[in-house]
């Protein structure tokens, strides 16, 4: 490396990050905005940064795995507690600063790494006060200070996401714990995929309009839409189109569900608000699926048809559900999807073998006569219930959203796809989903035909439910 080439690391980060990436490192105009915000990090001109982006789009690259080696490098005396989800994800952006420095960090800065604190999970900066101490949530952070705070995706995945009970935790953590640990004047960047509308980084922007802690905000989805976002894109432009095009982008999109899509990678979350279901009253009363099933008096399976299978087109939501003696009520499995009428038809005939049901429960509004001719075509021994909606779809739904919240319904296992559906369905939004409607006609159909009264019901995590 020559001294010009030196002295453009020292100067400017994204010198930095591809000379000690040797080369591999591409700027792009979203990374360019993001190291501009660095900038104004590391100079003190901003002290609160939020970064929401979509996976696999070189948020990490930038702010854990580059930008704390560059900032000791100017700043040998500083501290940067650099914190994740889990305790080794952050050692593996440490290990990558940490060798980043001890490859240029001479060179460059004119510093070594302290040969008696090297380790990966704290290593401190040779002569100087400063280093790193990497650490997951909830890990050892007690009696450390912090010049530059990073928490980096501070959500591992759906689960936590949809946990009230870690979402809370995620917040007292960072109230109690990180926030406790800054130094006067420093920072705190928060990058991350976005998951719910009240995780960290929501919340932070919600305390921000009620008089909190003012934050500089990135917001950058996959894909520009209507409402203008941090980089000023017009409409249908892909963040990073060198590397995910458009049409890559799309295809992704037909993999996942409106939720996660919205959420993971519009940084849109979809608010709950007025959704009939909660998650909690869906995780709480989950029946573990490698635990024996009580005996079912009644099974059916709940089919609301979709009309074609061309692309775009609705799913037909098939659904088996069951009800024991004690009158309480599980969802055996969802074998929903996009496919042919004829196609559906010998699935729904399949899940109804599967489980031995006694009936299918299928919605005649989209062409009930042909819906039945299809499964006798299939098969004509199951016996088939034709149901018409009469009355709309909220008053349909509240009686089994109330069996919910009652704690009657056990998921048999996750169900991703479906209970997505029902905690993010608003009766308002005019939209109908086939899982949901599939759902609510096998329990209508099991709690109309079993007339029983509901006993107390023992789960393996402890507590009784009625």
């Amino acid at each position: 490396m020559n001294t010009n080439d030196a002295l453009r690391a020292y100067i400017d980060l994204p010198s930095f990050l591809s000379i000690t990436n040797h080369g591999t490192w591409k700027r792009a105009a979203h990374l360019d905005l993001l190291c501009d915000a660095l900038h104004k990090i590391e100079a003190g001109t901003i002290t609160r940064l939020i970064v929401n982006m979509p996976p696999r789009h070189g948020k990490s690259e930038v702010i854990s795995k580059g930008y704390p080696a560059w900032h000791l490098g100017r700043h040998p005396d500083h501290e940067i507690m650099l914190t994740s989800y889990g305790a080794e994800l952050s050692e593996d952006f440490s290990r990558i600063n940490r060798e980043k420095l001890r490859e240029f960090g001479e060179e460059i800065f004119g510093i070594r790494i302290s040969k008696a604190s090297a380790s990966v999970g704290r290593w401190g900066i040779s002569g100087h006060r400063g280093g790193l101490v990497a650490a997951g949530v909830n890990g050892p952070l007690t009696g450390r200070g912090a010049n530059v705070a990073i928490i980096d995706d501070p959500i591992k995945g759906a689960l936590e996401a949809n946990s009230t009970t870690y979402r809370q935790h995620l917040l007292e953590w960072y109230q109690t714990v990180l926030r406790t640990r800054l130094a006067p004047g420093g920072a705190i960047i928060v990058v991350q995929t976005r998951w719910a509308k009240d995780d960290l980084a929501g919340w932070l922007i919600e305390q921000s309009k009620t008089g909190g802690e003012q934050w500089t905000i990135l917001n950058m989805p996959a894909i520009s839409g209507d409402e203008p976002d941090s980089l000023a894109r017009p409409p249908g432009q892909a963040l990073w189109p060198e590397r995910f095009g458009v049409d890559y982008l799309r295809s992704v999109q037909a993999t996942l569900t409106p939720y996660q899509w919205s959420a993971l990678y519009q940084q849109q979350p979809i608010d709950y608000e007025g959704a009939l279901w909660k998650f909690e009253h869906i995780d709480q009363h989950r029946w573990d699926k490698n635990r024996p099933l009580p005996q079912l008096k009644r099974i059916v399976v709940g089919m609301d048809p979709a009309v074609t299978s061309a692309e775009g087109s609705d799913e037909t939501g098939i659904i088996t559900a069951g009800i024991d003696a004690n009158g309480h009520y599980y969802i055996l499995a969802d074998s929903s999807g996009v496919r042919s009428p004829l196609e559906s038809a010998r699935e729904t005939v399949r899940a109804y073998w599967l489980w031995h049901a006694n009936d299918i429960i299928a919605e005649s509004n989209q062409g009930g006569d042909m819906v039945s001719d299809l499964i006798r075509t299939v098969d004509r021994r199951p016996r088939v219930k034709l149901v018409r909606a009469t009355r709309g779809k909220r008053i349909r739904a509240e009686p089994i959203a109330s069996l919910y919240e009652q704690g009657l319904v056990h998921h048999v296992g996750r169900h991703q796809k479906l209970e997505e559906q029902l905690c993010t369905w608003n009766a308002l939004s005019g939209d109908s989903p086939d899982r949901l409607d599939a759902l609510v006609w096998a329990l209508t159909d099991l709690s109309s035909n079993t007339r029983l009264v509901p006993t107390p019901i023992f789960l393996s995590g402890g507590g009784v439910h009625t």
